[in-house]
């Protein structure tokens, strides 16, 4: 071999490796650091205070009234406050079965029927909508069975109160 042509190797070697040597330190130089992770502050909040209600009309009069000597307001008095309002949730006691009519049994219909539901505070299922239906008599087979659900209606602070709530009726012939 030439002794020029090793110099010529060496030379290009030492280039390449000056080269990445510089990018790679250049590239370490303007690396941007990591962000710090993200620290959650927490804030307590006062406790709740409720007053006692003295909402009493205050009277104001004129000069020369005997509304004008009124008593001074009195601020009211701090008292426990009434827990949360708790809700008892819709309890179902009964969710009849669709009937699955003869025609879809012959034309091997299957599926899900989805339903919109509102359950009265009365106790009674008063309105039902199809979202999604079946053919053959499916959906109206769902809706006359969702009908018929009996429950316990959704309490708020020991009061009913009417829900709309989803409810399906899956159909198989297996």
């Amino acid at each position: 071999m030439n002794q020029s042509y090793k110099w010529r190797c060496v030379a290009t070697v030492v280039a390449i490796v000056f080269v990445l040597g510089v990018s790679h330190t250049s590239a370490q130089k303007t690396r941007k650091p990591k962000p710090e992770p993200f620290k959650l502050e927490v804030i307590n909040e006062p406790p709740k205070r409720c007053f006692e209600d003295k909402s009493t009309p205050l009277t104001l009069g004129g000069p020369g009234s005997a509304e004008g000597a009124a008593e001074k307001p009195v601020a009211p008095k701090e008292v426990p406050c009434a827990p949360e309002s708790p809700i008892t949730p819709l309890k179902v006691f009964e969710k009849p079965r669709a009937a699955y009519t003869d025609e879809a049994k012959a034309n091997n219909v299957t599926g899900t029927v989805r339903l919109r539901v509102t359950f009265h505070k009365s106790g009674k299922v008063t309105d039902v909508f199809a979202i999604s239906g079946l053919a053959y008599g499916l959906t109206e087979s769902a809706i006359a069975a969702a009908k018929r659900i009996r429950f316990e209606p959704e309490k708020k602070n020991g009061v009913p109160v009417t829900i709309v709530k989803p409810v399906e009726y899956k159909f198989d012939l297996y």
